[in-house]
């Protein structure tokens, strides 16, 4: 090879390296995004609204939403569900005086549900239609950047036609679901392609530019989520998900998953459709199979069970997935699941199915069937539901109802006293919710599960130093170290509940039992009426909404009541009479050791300053 030709490979080598640098500092601020189709929109929702934003001293913002026409709504324009406005992204919008939400703008509002559960669950911008994708009139008719529609009454009349077709959802279909577990790539079929929902690959570059106010998005939107009637489009690289994957076919009783997930699930009559549950070495699984090849589940944590994936999720995990039975051998797959990950609140995580059982059924009748494991299924009464379990969503953002009601953020607390410049982490910190001054509890209430909750008596004192118990379990104390069982007889002085001393007909070491009925005002101090040194604490809720700081300073509230609510702050060592608290650096409103605090999902930094020693 000669010296030129040699020259001309290294700079051709050059500019080809050149050229893919450039190509990909042009693309590399680029993101692809996922978007509801307007006919999505309109057949996943139950009520329709034509509203425009006017100025309104009173309400949260200055600014509501004024509803002007019910497109599609069975009830009267005054009773117009303002509240489920500030919880969703239309809130936020009105909250940061965005641009394109200011008075005298127009919208289309989707709202789904019925009394605590309805929620607005998409909208459309009508004054600025083009100025953001997540407001944007898309639809699944047409090619390109023209499915996006620019002028208000062609998209109000495109609405009402689709209105008119009254196309209902298919069986089984969890709009909620589906309009979330659709994913970005189309290198696998997103879970909610399967739920009741199908995918185009569109590529529209619309907000490639700066839009009206000067804004450049730099979002690609290439997966649109469009009702099955929609057809795949005739451009080049608009295939929906399913012409991708055509070699991949799951079986049920001989008969392609494709059919049952595109046209007809009703044609599915397994005998496994309906609910199950199953009891696995540390977890129960409640599961629900439906007619569309989609599952949901539930797996909670045992009582007394040792699983540290469980507890750190609050005991209970919701997932959903997809199932077939092939030559009797049942399959769940494509497996997602709610988890806290990154301090960032629960959302949607994709895993193996190595925690879901799977295998031949080798039994079967109408109550029951096991695997050849030994993994045995019993009918179950209530169905797996998305509504009893918190996960974000791409809406409810903000939500104080519906979805988000229970959450299990971590609080992290700190405190200082005079004379003492550095916060250092408290420990021994109860924090108990208050029904009184906080807002009603929407959803359904949580389980009553009785526990036996042990604490040990030592030479050191009680541990727990402090003991949280509720409503209907059974508090026991067991006796260990050097002291003789004989020489302690325990004190503790109930409000509420009966009292009760040392009962020698107990089984050593166990000195103390009790099964306490009902809730206590406040700690109740526990101490030895031999050992003077010997002091603990209990305290007892109805609601079981209570934690206690561990010794970093840390509590984690699990399954908790978002929203404003009303908090008391006890400690056996400190009052909190004239303390401050703030959270993430916001002073809080604060009336003697109650104090209010926004519970979202999310985790809080509490410091306390202030502090004085109990005299």
């Amino acid at each position: 090879m000669n010296r030129n030709i040699q020259t001309r490979i290294v700079l051709a080598l050059i500019c080809w390296f050149s050229w893919m640098s450039v190509a990909k500092k042009c693309r590399a601020d680029l993101y692809t995004a996922a978007a509801a189709s307007l006919e999505w929109k309109v057949d996943s929702a139950d009520e329709v609204y034509l509203a425009e934003i006017v100025e309104d001293a009173d309400a949260k913002h200055g600014l509501r939403f004024q509803p002007l026409e019910a497109l599609m709504s069975n009830r009267e324009l005054n009773i117009f569900p303002h509240a489920t406005v500030h919880q969703c992204r239309l809130g936020g919008c009105l909250d940061s005086r965005s641009q394109f939400a200011v008075a005298g703008s127009r919208w289309l509002i989707f709202v789904r549900g019925e009394g605590e559960q309805i929620r607005v669950s998409n909208a459309i911008s009508l004054t600025h239609p083009t100025a953001d994708w997540t407001y944007a009139a898309i639809s699944g008719f047409g090619k390109g950047d023209e499915r996006v529609l620019t002028k208000s009454e062609e998209i109000i009349d495109r609405v009402k036609q689709r209105i008119a077709v009254d196309r209902p959802l298919p069986m089984d279909c969890d709009p909620d679901l589906t309009d979330h577990l659709y994913g970005k790539r189309l290198s696998e079929i997103p879970l909610g392609a399967w739920m009741g929902g199908k995918l185009l690959h569109v590529d529209i570059m619309r907000w490639d530019d700066p839009n009206e106010f000067g804004f450049d998005h730099d979002t690609l939107v290439s997966p649109l989520l469009v009702p099955i009637d929609v057809p795949q489009g005739e451009a080049s690289g608009q295939r929906s998900v399913a012409d991708v994957h055509e070699t991949e076919l799951i079986f049920l009783n001989g008969s392609s998953s494709e059919f049952f997930r595109h046209g007809q699930p009703e044609q599915n009559k397994s005998s496994l459709i309906g609910t199950w549950q199953c009891e696995l070495l540390d977890r129960v699984l409640t599961i629900t199979f439906h007619h569309r090849l989609t599952c949901l589940y539930s797996m909670e944590i045992k009582d007394q069970a040792d699983s540290d994936y469980l507890a750190s999720n609050g005991g209970t995990v919701f997932g959903a997935g997809t199932w077939t039975v092939d030559g009797g051998f049942l399959n769940l797959r494509k497996n997602r699941r709610v988890e806290g990950r990154w301090h960032r609140g629960r959302s949607w995580m994709r895993h193996g199915e190595d925690d879901l059982p799977r295998g031949r059924i080798v039994s079967k009748s109408d109550t029951e069937f096991q695997l050849a494991d030994g993994t045995k299924f019993v009918r179950h009464n209530e169905p797996v539901t998305a509504y009893g379990h918190p996960h974000e969503h791409p809406w409810y953002l903000i939500s104080e109802g519906w979805g988000l009601h229970r959450v299990s953020p971590t609080v992290e607390i700190t405190f200082t006293m005079a004379g003492q410049p550095e916060p250092k982490p408290l420990n021994d910190l109860v924090l108990m919710w208050r029904q009184r001054g906080s807002p009603p509890i929407q959803g359904p209430p949580r389980p009553e599960r009785p526990r036996t909750v042990r604490t040990l008596l030592g030479d050191q004192g009680f541990e727990p130093r402090i003991t949280v118990l509720r409503a209907g379990d059974t508090f026991e104390i067991e006796a260990t170290g050097s002291r003789p069982i004989i020489d302690h007889n325990i004190n503790l002085a109930w409000f509420n509940n009966s009292q009760r001393g040392f009962d020698p007909s107990l089984e050593p070491p166990l000195i103390y039992q009790e099964t306490v009925a009902r809730g206590e005002p406040g700690l109740m101090h526990i101490e030895c009426n031999i050992h003077d040194d010997e002091h603990g604490y209990v305290a007892v809720t109805e609601h079981g909404n209570i934690a206690v700081t561990n010794n970093e300073g840390y509590a984690r509230l699990t399954d908790w009541p978002i929203g404003r609510q009303r908090l008391v702050l006890t400690h056996p060592d400190y009052h909190f009479r004239d303390a401050e608290v703030w959270a993430d650096g916001e002073k809080l409103e604060k009336k003697g050791a109650a104090l209010f605090l926004e519970i979202r999902d999310a985790n809080i930094e509490l410091r306390i300053t202030g502090v004085k020693r109990n005299e």
